[in-house]
């Protein structure tokens, strides 16, 4: 307190006022063009550390709507590969799908639902493409052949049907398809495919046909020309996938269709479809694509009441097929060079021929009702 009562303001330390001074001295002999371009680079330096913030804040921001797109996408993913119960009646299903990399935006889809006294159907398909464009694609495809499977369409007319439906939608986007329907009643698996491999059968001495197969839907011309019938009995696993499995590079060579069916001969007999998938991906395949697997098995009683199955080979005859490609769908199912030839001088475009334990006999569609109906000769 000062004489008259007021409070003195409080002494600077010395080591302050040194201090001061000093700096005081450094700024009065620093030129002012100095002064100036220090102050230009503060600001600078403000300016820059504020776009930086506001950088941060745009990537964040980016990252939050990211996730809420991967996950919308996610969502739409999972309505065109749905979960799917272990067992239908008296089949067992697994499904599985596995991005290639990124969100599950791709155009693999697959479903597996009853159709009616016991017996299951299966599909599985692949739109070309991936992302936005190739969903909507992806879910009218698949709901429109479930749609025919329901209504009790065979599989083979079912894809006729949706090639011909579909084919203006899909806009030169090729779609490739597999669509069975499994009767484990009576043993057999019924399977048409439009581009797509057809399922490979674990369990079983069943090879598939490969001649005369049909096109995918969107290719441009008519498909849900082939069908086949095989048995598929208690103990045998069928095998449904999209290409992504024969995409897969091991040694930097591509697996291919005979290098998936090896692979999957050995996993698929003590393992699911997810544990299958794990199993390919963890043993030194490299994945560059989207891939589903859809494995049934029949969990029927089996024995000698179980009728036996024959293999039926059916195919629809346009007239592209007249000629050699008919001569070897023939020999591919069997059929003896002198049988074919009488089968052949018979075929006209719009018949069905249907080979059954190496005999050939020609169907065409009764007026009524597209039941087919053997040929009078």
């Amino acid at each position: 307190m000062g004489p008259d009562g007021a409070e003195r303001p409080a002494s600077t330390p010395p080591a302050q006022r040194s201090v001061t001074r000093t700096v005081t001295r450094i700024v009065e002999v620093v030129p002012a063009p100095l002064r100036i371009a220090l102050a230009s680079l503060i600001v600078i330096a403000l300016g820059l550390l504020a776009v930086a913030a506001v950088e941060a804040l745009r990537v964040r921001a980016v990252e939050r709507r990211r996730r809420v797109l991967a996950a919308d996408i996610g969502l739409l993913q999972s309505a065109l590969a749905p979960v799917i119960p272990p067992r239908i009646g008296a089949t067992d299903v697994s499904a599985a799908y596995r991005p290639a990399a990124g969100p599950a935006a791709g155009g693999d889809f697959f479903d597996a639902f009853p159709v009616g006294a016991g017996r299951t159907a299966i599909l599985v398909g692949d739109v070309a493409g991936h992302g936005r464009d190739a969903v909507p694609l992806t879910a009218s495809v698949r709901y429109t052949v479930r749609a025919y499977l329901e209504a009790g369409l065979e599989p083979r007319m079912a894809l006729q049907l949706a090639g011909e439906v579909l084919g203006p939608q899909l806009r030169g986007r090729m779609v490739t398809v597999v669509a069975a329907i499994h009767d484990p009643a009576a043993g057999s698996l019924t399977y048409a495919a439009a581009g797509h491999p057809p399922p490979v059968i674990v369990g079983a001495d069943e090879a598939a046909v490969l001649v005369a197969a049909s096109a995918p839907l969107g290719a441009g011309v008519s498909t849900g020309h082939r069908q086949s019938t095989i048995a598929l009995a208690p103990g045998a696993a069928a095998c449904f996938y999209t290409d992504g499995l024969m995409d897969l590079r091991r040694n930097g060579a591509r697996l291919g269709f005979e290098g998936a069916a090896e692979r999957l001969h050995e996993l698929v007999p003590d393992a699911d479809a997810r544990a299958v998938l794990a199993g390919l991906t963890a043993s030194g395949e490299r994945r560059i694509d989207d891939m589903a697997l859809v494995i049934v098995r029949s969990c029927a009683a089996g024995g000698s009441s179980t009728p036996a199955v024959e293999r039926v080979e059916e195919l629809e005859v346009v007239q592209a097929d007249l000629g050699e490609r008919i001569e070897r769908f023939l020999a591919a199912c069997g059929v003896a060079d002198d049988a074919a030839r009488t089968v052949l001088e018979d075929l006209q475009p719009g018949v069905v021929l249907r080979v059954c334990g190496g005999n050939a006999e020609v169907l065409e569609p009764a007026p009524a009702g597209g039941v087919l109906a053997r040929r009078s000769r």
